[in-house]
This record gives structure tokens, C-alpha cells and sequence, in this order.
């Protein structure tokens, strides 16, 4: 490495102060690496995608602008240029209201943890006791060179240099231009790290003023995605908002505990339900087999798509839920509750089928958490299955723009259901664990409790499963309709027949309005289950705080209504 001349190196004010207490500076570690909704209020009524535009939540375009205002983040993601200029605004603001240099800014503002109200409330309130907890000279800047005509000598080599070859912080200790920058070199790239990486000594500080700003600042936290450069800043006293879709990785995390999201539980339930399911895992890892066998004719099943609904291979056509294996229809028809939520303590006390004894062979003690996990597990697969088709969709949005000649650009209901379903499934997911952890299993105090989250998480397992029938298995049959609409005819043309360019018009113009249909039919379905989701997670987090029963009693959109 080339030797640095140090007027280079750094500015006068920087120069002043950093090398006073570097390591502290920065600390070890920087760089480590059915019609009754249970008493709880949904905004819209089911929506089966037939009838005006009105009474399908469309107009669309007002709708889901309506409901994505409703659903706005409480946090802003930054890159590193981003976090950058945030940091060198706050210097500058620092300096332009203490009067300060920049480098004296950085280390008041490290200090209050790169708050700026925090330090000038302080400043002002008691400038000298700033100054001494921090360790600044007194006034502006501190001295660089002894005034003295004589030789003076360097505390680390012990040769003697006239002042204007000595360097000081502001403790007036001198030392020699080489070994100041010696010393400086070191404090800065030495490190946690292999010692064969080596990089400039000036983008070493820069990295570690970086992310300085970000780790200690309690507004800013790096998105723990591998690899991942962006950095989330909370906005209106946020904290505890899952990071989604909007961090450029795509990785889905908790702003407080930093793990995967897991809305509407808290931290401490995700935390407690991870080791369970740890201690677990033999018994979690038989749970996720992907096998089990028609309820009617006993052939094997193995689930290859997103849906909880099932149908048997032919003659038998049984269809059923994948979750309880009741027939579909008691789901569909919405005449008794999405019950497969539900959890059974018949089965706890003996009293299930041959069947069910012999598929879970489990001590009763597992049984209520098998039937926890399962369903945890489920919805799980299911989202990443979406994901996973979402990821697919590009293409499929070219093959069906090919055959309607409907643009992209107006396709794009079909990735914006997707990924409303990928919200859900994540959503519904932890409220098992929430159920695991917080319903009661039989005390009378929890049972009406208990009955209101199952009718709610039954009621929203019903709506989001019409949604991804819809985006999943209709979307499958219009594609297969337009294709064999848009086959070639095997009939010998005669003049009588219209000609094959305004046939494949016509074709095609049909096919434009069925997928505007199902346009219509989805996106009034994306839609509704949004708001459905909303208020769920709503319910949870404000009237079924962990807390207590008590505090379900207290949200009228769960303590009201007739039960299940």
C-alpha cells in the first residue's frame, strides 16, 4: 500500500479528534458479519365474483387504492447511498446548530446514538457535561501542534521532531507524523477480520462510520437478508412493524427481533414456538409428510399445489380438505363454519376414528400440538407455493397476452392476488401459534375466547381459500379454454367461412373478455380479503392482546356476537 500523506488522509477536524479513543470509538464487533362472523366485524360481505361491478368491489382501480392506503407501512427502506446522506445530514445539522466541527458532530451524535434531539437537548441544557462525558477540548477545535520552538519527543518511538512534524489530539499527547499514522492505520483496518483481506485504510473507516449510523442508532436497522445492503428506517415511532416485499431481497423480517415476520404474535411467542418445534422435530418432520389417503377410497394423495382443496384422482372424484379431510362442500357452500381450524379435545380424550389413531400415533400430550403444527406447517407450504407461482406468473402473463392479445400491463391482478395470498398464508400461519400458546383447553374462563379466535381464524381460513381457488384453479381452466378456443380447426375450409385472420379476431376478442371477467372476479376477491386480513389482524393484536381474556372482553369486535 502506498503511504498516505496524512493532510490527505483526513480533514483538519477529523484529524483533531479520531485518533483520540478510536477503538472506543467504534467499539468491538462492529463488523460482525359461513354468514356468522363470530362476533368480529369484516368491512365487506364474501364476494363469489358475480354481478355488477359495484357489488365485486370494483370500481377496481379506487378499491384497492382505498385499501392500500389503509395498509401504509411505518417504515422507509434505504440503501447505502440512502443511509449515507442521512447520516451526513445529521453531521451537517449537528455542526450549523452546536457550531461545531464535523468531526466533533460525528462522535456527540455516536454518543446519543445518532440522535440529534437527544444531543442538543442535552448540549443545551448542560454543554460542559457533554464535553466531558464524550472527552472534547474545550472550544472549537482541538490543538494540533505545540507552540514551543524546541524539539519535542514522540510518546511512541521516543525520537525527537520539531512541532511541525508532531501531531496531537486533544489531549496534547504528541506524537510523529509516522506513527500517527501508524497508529491510525491500525485502529482503523485491524479488526474481527482474516488479515489477507485488506482494503484501503479510508474505506475501512468509511464502512465502519456507516455501520455505526445504522447498529446503534435506535431508528435504523440492516435487513438481515444474506447479502443484503438496505437498511430500514422506522417512521412515527415504529418498531415492531414486519419488514415485507418492499426490502429489496424480498426477505420478510420482524423490526424488533429481526427473525422472520410473524404478525399478529409477538416476539417472545415466535420465540417460544421456534424451540418447541425444535424439541419437537421428529414428531414435526412426520407431521410434513406430504401423503395421506382419500377419505373415501383410501388411494394415496400427495398435495403438489397451494389449496387445502383436494380431489381424488378418477373414478372417485372425492373431494375434501387436506387439513381435516371432511368433504369440501361443508367449506364451500359456507352452511357450517370453515371448522377445520377448530381443535377437537374428543381427540385428546380417545374419542377419534381408527384412521386418525393410527396417521397420528402420538401421546396425548403432542396431540394438541400436532394439530397446532400441522396447521402452522400447512399454511406455511401453501405460501411458498404461491410465492413460488408468483414467480412463475411472468411467463404465464406472455402466453395469455399471446392468446387474448390483453397487455401485460393489464395483468397485473393475477401477481398482486398472488402475493396477497402470500400475506395471508404468513398471517394465518402464526395465529396457530398464537392459539397454541394463549387459548385455553377447556377452562370456562377461555372458552368464549377460545370459540371467538377459532370462529375469526376459521372465517378468514374460508375467504382465502375462495381467493386462491380462484387465482390457482380458475386461472389453470381459462388458460386451458382459450387454448382450445384458439386451437387450429381440423375442419376443410370452404369460401362459406369466415376468413382465419378475422376468425383468430374474433377468437381472441372473446378471449379478452373472459379474462376481463376473471379480472373482475379476482380483484374484487383480492380486495375483500385484504380488508378481511386487516381486520383480523386488528382483533389479534388489539383485542386479544396476550395479555389476557380480559383485554378481548374489552374490543367490541370480538366480544360481541353470537358464537359459532
Amino acid at each position: 500500500m502506498a503511504d498516505l500523506d496524512v493532510d490527505d488522509y483526513y480533514s483538519d477536524d477529523l484529524d483533531d479528534y479520531y485518533s483520540h479513543g478510536l477503538e472506543d470509538y467504534y467499539g468491538d464487533g462492529v463488523l460482525e458479519d359461513g354468514d356468522d362472523n363470530c362476533g368480529w366485524e369484516a368491512a365487506h360481505e364474501p364476494v363469489d365474483g358475480t354481478g355488477d361491478d359495484d357489488d365485486c368491489g370494483l370500481h377496481e382501480d379506487q378499491e384497492m387504492e382505498n385499501v392500500g392506503s389503509a395498509m401504509e407501512k411505518a417504515y422507509v427502506v434505504l440503501t447505502e447511498d440512502g443511509v449515507r446522506a442521512r447520516q451526513e445530514e445529521d453531521v451537517a445539522m449537528v455542526c450549523e446548530v452546536l457550531s461545531v466541527p464535523p468531526g466533533f458532530a460525528a462522535v456527540l451524535l455516536r454518543h446519543f446514538k445518532w440522535s440529534p434531539d437527544l444531543l442538543q437537548e442535552a448540549w443545551f441544557l448542560d454543554e460542559w457535561r457533554v464535553r466531558d462525558a464524550v472527552g472534547l477540548p474545550p472550544g472549537g477545535a482541538a490543538p494540533m501542534l505545540d507552540n514551543s520552538r524546541r524539539p519535542l519527543t514522540c510518546a511512541i518511538c521516543c525520537d525527537q521532531f520539531f512541532a511541525g512534524w508532531m501531531r496531537s489530539a486533544g489531549c496534547s499527547h504528541f506524537y510523529c507524523v509516522e506513527c500517527w499514522r501508524g497508529y491510525v492505520r491500525a485502529a482503523v483496518v485491524d479488526g474481527p477480520r482474516c488479515l489477507s483481506l485488506r482494503r484501503k485504510d479510508k474505506e475501512w473507516y468509511a464502512t465502519f462510520a456507516l455501520r455505526s449510523y445504522v447498529e446503534e442508532s435506535t431508528r435504523l436497522k440492516w435487513c438481515p437478508g444474506p447479502e443484503c445492503t438496505v437498511a430500514v428506517e422506522f417512521i412515527g415511532g415504529g418498531g415492531g412493524e414486519d419488514m415485507q416485499d418492499d426490502v429489496e431481497c424480498g426477505h420478510e423480517f420482524c423490526g424488533q427481533c429481526g427473525e422472520q415476520a410473524h404478525r399478529p404474535v409477538s416476539c417472545e411467542t415466535v420465540r417460544a414456538w421456534t424451540e418447541k418445534n425444535a424439541l419437537e422435530s421428529k414428531t414435526a418432520s412426520w407431521v410434513l409428510e406430504n401423503v395421506k389417503h382419500c377419505p373415501r377410497c383410501r388411494l394415496p394423495i400427495e398435495k403438489n399445489q397451494g389449496c387445502m382443496h383436494m380431489t381424488c384422482r378418477p373414478p372417485c372424484r372425492h373431494e375434501f380438505c387436506w387439513l381435516c379431510l371432511r368433504p369440501w362442500d361443508q367449506h364451500k357452500t359456507g352452511e357450517s363454519v370453515f371448522g377445520c381450524n377448530v381443535y377437537n379435545q374428543a381427540k385428546a380424550a380417545g374419542e377419534v376414528s381408527l384412521e386418525e389413531e393410527q396417521r397420528k400415533q402420538a401421546m396425548a400430550s403432542q396431540d394438541r400440538y400436532l394439530h397446532f403444527y400441522e396447521r402452522w406447517a400447512a399454511h406455511g407450504k401453501a405460501r411458498q407455493r404461491a410465492v413460488d407461482d408468483m414467480a412463475d406468473l411472468e411467463s404465464r402473463l406472455e402466453e395469455l397476452f399471446a392468446l387474448t392479445g390483453v397487455p401485460v400491463t393489464d395483468l397485473g391482478f393475477l401477481p398482486e392476488a398472488y402475493q396477497q395470498i402470500a400475506e395471508c398464508r404468513r398471517l394465518l400461519r402464526w395465529t396457530y401459534a398464537y392459539g397454541y400458546y394463549h387459548l385455553g383447553t377447556g377452562r370456562d374462563a377461555d372458552e368464549e375466547r377460545r370459540t371467538m379466535v377459532e370462529c375469526a381464524q376459521g372465517e378468514a381460513e374460508r375467504q382465502l381459500e375462495r381467493l386462491h381457488e380462484c387465482a390457482e384453479h380458475e386461472r389453470e381452466e381459462l388458460v386451458a379454454t382459450v387454448m382450445k378456443m384458439n386451437a387450429p380447426s381440423k375442419q376443410v375450409r370452404t369460401a362459406e367461412l369466415e376468413p382465419e385472420e378475422e376468425l383468430r379476431k374474433k377468437q381472441q376478442h372473446k378471449g379478452a373478455e373472459m379474462v376481463m371477467a376473471y379480472r373482475q372476479k379476482l380483484a374484487g376477491l383480492t380486495g375483500v380479503t385484504k380488508t378481511f386480513f386487516r381486520n383480523l389482524v386488528r382483533a389479534f393484536q388489539d383485542g386479544l392482546s396476550e395479555a389476557g381474556p380480559a383485554a378481548a372482553d374489552a374490543n367490541p369486535a370480538l366480544s360481541s356476537g353470537d358464537p359459532c
